[in-house]
């Protein structure tokens, strides 16, 4: 029963997938079911708070095992469970699928979906495939839904939403968190996809009164804008999480806003709020926010090359720091407070938060960076660059000082592959990458 499939088109049926689930037996992926996330790279930024860190302790000698081809462009990195099983998204693909899985060790394909669309849409699937203990993965895609599978492809859950889902988050209470490109807010029950809290609308309620004819907006609409972090999408990027507290944190264009504005919510009780607005972003922004570990401060880049401290509570700026390149996709926040943003083309720099300054740590102005960082336990980190010949290559680097540690060149068959859009790291110290261009690289200890 756990292929069985549910359709629904709009929020309208949201009841009749649920339902469906529940009479059926069809949605569960085990006959039992964890309720904590995966201790492997569960999200698009290895955590809840966005911090591309892994308490996995780092390997520092590693060359490519295996690589595959996607066969259509990637527009967010992997995702890789505890046990070893890698996620990853892709646009309608030549392969026949546009979510798919591979298993660490061996490189084998494990899951092979292709979402069907009812028309062709830009960039059907945005997001980072969230995964939870059970290798259950929850993704959303172009045609306004997030979907719920098992670690072997067969469908859990379908629900609707306004807009094309981007990376989710578990909350305390094990649901999901989940917010569109249009700007809406929902969280969703984790086994059977009912909602728990939702709609919240950052741009506001539409006033059938006044406009009585009023149609619900395409899911794909400004999607071309996600990428580069444009005002016609409306959220750029996957929520920062502090579950303790249930606040979360989100980059937003909001209406008739002349930047983007950093937005923060919280998810209590079955109920969505928001805390405060800071329009801070020129530009617009391409950078997932990112929380330190206490939880006070959270880290954002705009267009416009700045790097910014924002203090939780207030929503007030603490310091902002001109990078000399856009930050892109997001940052890697050590506990001490060491932050590394990413670039698609720009300088490896590490700045250390002075509570009221930024402090420059190390730059590296030797290598140019063209992908997203993510760190290891043991201060090792990792990211792509463009190796001498101008091929991409994985940089091992130490956290403290950003000595290089090694490059390991992509084999000859992807040295063309463009910009990492994300990176993982696995529960045994491997690093998976995943190009714009899509190319999937997994390297490893060699054997």
């Amino acid at each position: 029963m756990g292929g069985v499939r549910v359709k629904v088109t709009r929020r309208a049926g949201a009841a009749a997938v649920v339902g469906a689930c529940l009479l059926l037996a069809a949605c569960g992926g085990a006959d039992t079911e964890s309720e904590t996330p995966s201790l492997g790279w569960p999200g698009a930024h290895g955590n809840s708070r966005n911090t591309a860190a892994s308490a996995v302790t780092g390997t520092r000698a590693l060359s490519p095992a295996w690589w595959r081809p996607l066969g259509g462009t990637v527009s967010s990195g992997p995702s890789i469970s505890e046990d070893g099983q890698l996620f990853v998204t892709t646009t309608r693909s030549a392969v026949g699928c546009n979510i798919m899985s591979f298993l660490t060790g061996s490189g084998r394909k494990r899951m092979c979906n292709n979402v069907p669309f009812t028309k062709p849409v830009p960039d059907p699937v945005l997001a980072t495939p969230l995964v939870d203990g059970d290798d259950n993965v929850y993704v959303g895609v172009g045609d306004g839904t997030l979907r719920s599978y098992n670690k072997m492809g067969q469908e859990r859950w379908v629900m609707p939403l306004l807009g094309t889902p981007q990376s989710a988050q578990f909350t305390a209470d094990g649901n999901v968190l989940v917010v569109t490109h249009l700007g809406e807010v929902d969280v969703f029950d984790r086994q059977t996809g009912k909602v728990a809290a939702g709609p919240y609308r950052l741009q506001g309620e539409p006033d059938h009164l006044a406009q009585a004819n009023m149609s619900w907006p395409s899911a794909d609409k400004g999607l071309d804008d996600c990428f580069t972090g444009k005002s016609g999408c409306t959220v750029a990027g996957a929520p920062a999480l502090e579950t303790a507290s249930g606040r979360f944190y989100l980059t937003a264009w909001l209406p008739n806003a002349s930047a983007a504005s950093l937005v923060a919510l919280r998810y209590e009780n079955g109920q969505i709020e928001k805390l405060w607005t800071a329009p801070v972003l020129s530009g617009g922004s391409t950078t997932s926010p990112a929380l330190s570990a206490d939880g006070m401060t959270v880290y954002v880049g705009d267009n416009s090359g700045e790097l910014l401290a924002v203090d939780t509570e207030s929503g007030k700026t603490r310091w902002t720091h001109r990078l000399g390149f856009t930050p892109f996709g997001g940052m890697s926040v050590s506990g001490d407070g060491t932050v590394i943003p990413g670039s698609l083309d720009g300088k490896l720099v590490a700045l250390r938060d002075r509570e009221d300054r930024a402090e420059k740590a190390w730059e590296r102005n030797d290598l140019v960076q063209t992908g997203v960082p993510v760190q290891a336990a043991g201060s090792t980190g990792y990211t792509v660059v463009k190796g001498t010949d101008g091929a991409p290559a994985l940089l091992t680097f130490n956290i403290e000082d950003g000595t290089p540690i090694a490059q390991s060149p992509y084999p000859d068959e992807v040295r063309g592959a463009g910009p990492a859009v994300g990176a993982a790291v696995g529960p045994h110290g491997e690093v998976a990458v995943a190009s714009r261009s899509g190319e999937l690289v997994l390297f490893a200890k060699p054997r």
